[in-house]
């Protein structure tokens, strides 16, 4: 079972966390680039005793953070080929450069680009993502530290 545990204080944008084997999560800096978040730690009941690292990030006005399962990177195209890891990088990317976007907009942009590449290729698992994006100022105020979370 991998899993991915994470404390986000939405006042301040901090995010801390620790991964037992799960995908890496990704964070899209409102500046620019994506940074895939690495850490040492193993999937739950490989081994009797495992060790994970806890780290920390703040994330800052404009940026996002994007959790997401094996389902959205090995998603196949045509030709057998998986969406991969680049390719979720580069549709997180592409969704978050022009600022300003919802977490429900990011999931929806990283999910079509993943559709696309598939073109109707049968899948062998589901996509899921949590965004959380982290914003200034959101109509009606999302909590003191205005952060916007969507799944699919």
């Amino acid at each position: 079972v991998t899993a991915l545990y994470g404390i986000l204080e939405s006042e301040t944008g901090r995010f801390t966390f620790a991964n037992a084997g799960h995908m890496r999560p990704l964070w899209a800096r409102g500046r620019g680039g994506v940074v895939e978040l690495a850490t040492r730690g193993i999937a739950l009941g490989v081994l009797d005793q495992i060790e994970l690292e806890e780290h920390e990030i703040e994330l800052e006005r404009g940026d996002a953070l994007v959790l997401y399962t094996d389902g959205v990177s090995d998603a196949v195209g045509q030709d057998d080929q998986p969406f991969g890891v680049s390719r979720t990088r580069a549709a997180l990317a592409e969704a978050s450069a022009a600022g300003g976007a919802s977490a429900a907009q990011v999931v929806s942009a990283v999910i079509s680009s993943v559709e696309s590449f598939a073109g109707g290729a049968a899948q062998a698992d589901d996509l899921t993502l949590l965004v959380l994006v982290r914003r200034a100022n959101l109509p009606g105020g999302v909590g003191p530290g205005r952060t916007q979370a969507s799944s699919d």
